[in-house]
């Protein structure tokens, strides 16, 4: 038996057909009757499925295991075979190939049959299949006549209450030998005059029909096929690879599947690009059933390819690489539209293009972000700096240096792929007038895209005094100094608004929310190394952590009674007990140096 297929295989063979073919019926059910439970009917197909009209429902037509098949005639390769035999009952099935009759021109239902055995009268004759208008009447009519071990074939156009006879042909067909017949039924204007004409082994190019019938009471409006067991027919009659088609050619031409054009992927996403740079993407093309060329056509001129045509005999996986330079800002959508005959598919990538100035220094960046005054100024950085500080705030806030100065990022895309310490190149910000903190104007990134260099870098501070800040501000906004030997203003923990003092230069310590300096015990003296930045409220000194605040040498002021023992670091502070290292130790006015 041919296998049964999923009914997914089954719906694109059906789906593929020839225009003209209205239906191709291979029994793709499994053995048993042939009803609507077996059949599993399907709403693509827009109609409706073999059924019973007749009350006595016993002795259905059956679906059998096997098939048939003609040389010459293209089969669908799947299914099973109908059987029909002589019965009491006279049930049949019917099977709609159209929502509304064909009234005009010539009709086809084609059909292998092959006949097992004969009814035992001789001479007997029945209609096994036929023409029908949805169950109400049966023409024309396919009959079989037992003639010894032999039978003919003829055609009725209608049934015996019409006056009209069975017309048959002269030859005579074996049992066990599979035949092609073909029923027409041609539409011929004006009443009583449409005619019925019947086929044995037509070719596509030869078919002289061997019955014909012409005379009806009323003209047919045929939609649907019919299957007969009946007293009169046949005793057992195989049917397979049922077709109806409006065109003879249709009945002999192999169905041909539409012709596709298969895309991967139909988009290629979104591109943050920048006027004057060029970006590269891919996407591959399949084709199947193709009888043209591919043709890939782009919609903007920015858009260049490395193929505008791709064989239809070669067109498995191809890659094709879409070149895009931007010349303008602006948004919209790249479009690739590719054709071959009917067949159409589409790849597109959205874009958010714009004009940004290159720069290769901090010191540059900082120029352009200065006259974004009305509008945002997009800048790219193509330089190397290293990310000196890095804290969450309202989103992930960075400072960046390199050789000529510092800047404040605020960062949106960038997230875990940078971390304190990288040394990054290639990145896009963008200022506006509105990102102005003090006198610092920050700038926003504005694409994930960096490039990360290396990890763990070191920046060397610049070492400048207090003093030196205060007179030139501008020289150290947003790089990492040092100011050595400052003390505090009080001997509280450590807490954001600290006032240092240096000789008589002072300035604030603004520490950022989890910095572990906070609530830690202040040296006596320091050397502090942070983030020079300005604020709403003046300028600051930002630590980033213990790390940057180191205790410095102090005199030691001798304040120890006679009897009582002091203990300090060489750095001046003064601890309970000896520590690792060299100690200083007063007792009176005697002064001691130990080493533990």
């Amino acid at each position: 038996m041919k296998k049964l297929l999923l009914l997914a295989t089954a719906l694109l063979t059906l789906n593929t057909v020839n225009a003209n073919l209205l239906l191709h019926e291979s029994f793709d059910y499994q053995a048993g009757r042939l009803d609507k439970g077996v059949l599993q009917p399907t709403k693509d197909w827009n109609l409706t499925d073999w059924y019973y009209t007749q009350s006595n429902k016993t002795d259905y037509v059956q679906v059998a295991e096997g098939s048939l098949s003609y040389e010459g005639y293209v089969t669908a390769g799947i299914g099973n075979k109908a059987v029909v035999n002589t019965t009491t009952s006279g049930n049949y099935a019917e099977r709609s190939f159209a929502t509304e009759a064909i009234t005009s021109g010539s009709i086809y239902f084609a059909a292998l049959i092959n006949v097992e055995s004969l009814h035992a009268t001789d001479g007997k004759d029945g209609y096994f299949m036929a023409f029908a208008n949805s169950g109400s009447s049966f023409a024309p009519r396919l009959y079989m006549k037992t003639v010894g071990d032999k039978f003919q074939l003829g055609i009725r156009k209608s049934g015996a209450s019409y006056g009209v006879t069975t017309i048959y042909g002269t030859e005579t067909y074996s049992t066990n030998t599979t035949y092609l017949v073909v029923l027409e039924y041609e539409n011929v204007e004006g009443e009583k005059n449409d005619t019925a004409r019947l086929y044995v082994n037509p070719t596509a190019t030869a078919h002289t029909p061997v019955a014909v019938s012409t005379y009806n009471g009323t003209d047919a409006q045929l939609s649907s096929v019919t299957l007969l067991n009946s007293s009169n027919a046949p005793q057992k009659v195989y049917i397979d690879e049922i077709k109806v088609a409006t065109q003879w050619a249709d009945l002999f031409e192999e169905a041909q599947a539409d012709p596709e054009i298969v895309v991967n992927p139909t988009s290629l996403g979104w591109l943050q690009g920048l006027a004057g740079e060029t970006y590269t993407k891919t996407f591959t093309v399949t084709g199947n059933n193709l009888k043209e060329d591919i043709t890939l056509v782009s919609d903007n001129e920015e858009v260049t390819l490395d193929k505008y045509t791709i064989d239809k005999d070669n067109a498995k996986e191809i890659v094709v690489t879409m070149t895009i330079a931007p010349k303008t800002d602006g948004n919209g959508s790249y479009n690739i539209t590719l054709t071959s005959g009917s067949a159409t598919a589409k790849v597109s990538m959205s874009y958010y293009n714009m004009k940004a100035n290159t720069v290769s220094t901090i010191a540059e960046l900082n120029a352009v972000a200065a006259t974004a005054l009305y509008d945002w100024e997009y800048i790219k950085y193509t330089g190397e700096a290293v990310v000196t500080y890095k804290y969450m705030q309202s989103g992930n806030k960075l400072y960046l240096q390199d050789a000529t100065a510092g800047v404040f990022i605020n960062d949106t895309y960038w997230a875990d792929a940078v971390a304190q310490g990288d040394k990054v190149t290639n990145f896009l910000v963008y200022a506006d007038a509105t990102n102005v903190v003090g006198e610092i104007i920050y700038v926003g990134t504005e694409s994930a895209s960096i490039d990360v260099l290396s990890h763990n870098n070191e920046v060397t501070p610049k070492v400048v005094t207090l003093a030196e800040l205060q007179a030139n501000p501008a020289n150290y906004l947003c790089q990492l100094v040092k100011v050595e030997g400052v003390t505090f203003a009080n001997t509280d923990a450590f807490a954001s608004g600290d006032v240092v003092n240096q000789g008589e230069a002072t300035a604030t310590i603004d520490l950022i929310a989890d910095n572990d300096l906070i609530g830690s015990v202040k040296p006596a003296k320091a050397d502090i190394t942070a983030i020079f930045f300005s604020t709403i409220k003046g300028y600051v000194l930002r630590p980033r952590g213990k790390q940057d605040v180191v205790a410095a040498p102090t005199a030691i002021e001798n304040i120890a009674a006679d009897s009582e023992v002091e203990i300090y670091t060489v750095s001046g502070v003064r601890v309970a007990e000896l520590q690792p290292g060299v100690n200083i130790i007063r007792q009176g006015n005697k002064t001691y140096k130990v080493v533990r």
